[in-house]
């Protein structure tokens, strides 16, 4: 009998969530929501889609690190980079770090295409590669619930670290109090066609983020109500005409209704700001 997800040894859990990703990304040749630059066609795709997840990522990490400009900043964790992508074309420096060569392959056309100061690592959060308090400010989306407990806490010490002092950490997770998302991952596990391993929505990252560093102030709050119906995608058929109608038909509704996402839903955004001590 096989061991549930969360009894399962950390390592083995890590170990699955690089190699899904890594299979994920290389199976994928163009992401979903791939940013195509600074034209309006692609302004205006972004606009409509404010009701999707990874605008509401994007314009609350934006937030959260005070709108950044100018500034040399981290995203750890960064797929395909289409995250790090948009923080650049603000005007930012941002080094994308990630284990998964392909996603960073991807991550560093786009970079050159966009003629962007991204510049995509291959490294991992557990050990970066990056003196303390090196960067501006730190962030992270889809990332640490891949994760157990144990390997989280190595996570954030490590990003709390290359941040630097009096500056901001950003770190969004899936909000296990979120309605949809939880269900939706679960009947595409039974169905077997979840995609990205292990992942284990939270309720709170506090607790561990004190445990990595206990002079941090924390700040949680949970966003995304509209987005999270996003994952009604997962009970459709993969890779299928239906999906690709169903998102623009969850786009167009979604649009007049973003007002909503700054309830409660799909993310649990933890605001980690560091002291100015040593």
């Amino acid at each position: 009998m096989s061991m549930a997800p969360e009894k399962r040894p950390e390592d083995e859990l890590a170990r699955e969530a690089a190699l899904s990703w890594e299979t994920f990304w290389a199976c994928t040749l163009s992401p979903q929501f791939a940013y195509s630059g600074r034209g309006f066609l692609s302004r205006m795709k972004a606009f409509l889609r404010r009701g999707g997840g990874l605008e509401l990522a994007c314009r609350t990490i934006n937030k959260a690190l005070g709108q950044p400009r100018g500034r040399l900043l981290l995203e750890a964790g960064s797929g395909s980079g289409e995250m790090g992508l948009r923080m650049a074309l603000k005007g930012n420096r941002v080094v994308m770090v990630d284990t998964s060569s392909s996603g960073l392959a991807h991550a560093r056309q786009r970079a050159q295409q966009l003629q962007v100061d991204a510049y995509p690592i291959r490294a991992s959060v557990f050990h970066l590669p990056f003196k303390s308090g090196a960067y501006a400010g730190v962030f992270s989306a889809g990332m640490l619930d891949h994760f157990g407990p144990d390997y989280r806490r190595i996570a954030l010490k490590e990003i709390i670290r290359v941040a630097g002092k009096g500056r901001s950490v950003a770190v969004l997770t899936n909000d296990m109090r979120s309605y949809m998302h939880p269900r939706a991952m679960k009947y595409a596990q039974r169905k077997g066609i979840w995609p990205h391993g292990y992942k284990a929505p939270l309720r709170s990252l506090r607790a561990e983020v004190k445990s990595a560093d206990p002079k941090c102030k924390v700040r949680e709050v949970s966003r995304g109500f509209i987005s999270q119906f996003e994952f009604l995608r997962y009970y459709l058929p993969p890779e299928s005409f239906a999906v690709r109608l169903f998102f623009w038909l969850f786009f167009v509704i979604s649009f007049p209704l973003s007002f909503l996402n700054y309830f409660p839903g799909q993310y649990l955004v933890t605001i980690i700001e560091k002291t100015n001590e040593r």
